[in-house]
């Protein structure tokens, strides 16, 4: 892994790898084009700055078409070699249920998606969530 990071300083890591369209502070859409290395060192930041390590599984209810879906959780954990664990669609008990299950270390989400699981008394009760030990939010 380390040999293709230090790779990133030849001239292809700079071609456009994707544009993510965005609204941004204006509200009217537009394109933003992402390059290779732009995205994979944001990732591999994240996961630096966080500290995920190899043995980490991080779940996320953000989706894939996000930035920070697919590039600040499934690339930055795949940059360390950490697992990603996915899920089709949010559910407050599904989530619950796969975070207990999968034994996952690192959640992201939204502000609005932990009320809904700390309102799901039926769904916490009796939980064994001890192996979560960061809830993050972009």
């Amino acid at each position: 892994m380390r040999r293709s990071w230090q790779n990133l300083r030849s001239g292809h890591f700079r071609e456009l790898a994707c544009i993510q369209y965005t609204s941004g502070t204006t509200g009217r859409p537009k394109g933003a084009g992402l390059c290779f290395e732009g995205i994979l060192m944001n990732a591999r930041g994240t996961a630096e700055r966080l500290g995920v390590i190899a043995e980490d599984r991080w779940t996320s209810i953000i989706p894939q078409f996000h930035c920070a879906g697919r590039i600040m959780n499934v690339l930055a954990s795949l940059s360390v070699g950490a697992t990603y664990v996915g899920i089709r669609a949010f559910g407050a008990g599904r989530m619950l249920r796969l975070i207990e299950r999968k034994r996952c270390t690192l959640l992201t989400g939204v502000p609005t998606s932990y009320l809904a699981m700390l309102d799901h008394p039926p769904q916490t009760a009796g939980r064994q969530l001890q192996d979560l030990i960061a809830c993050l939010t972009y």
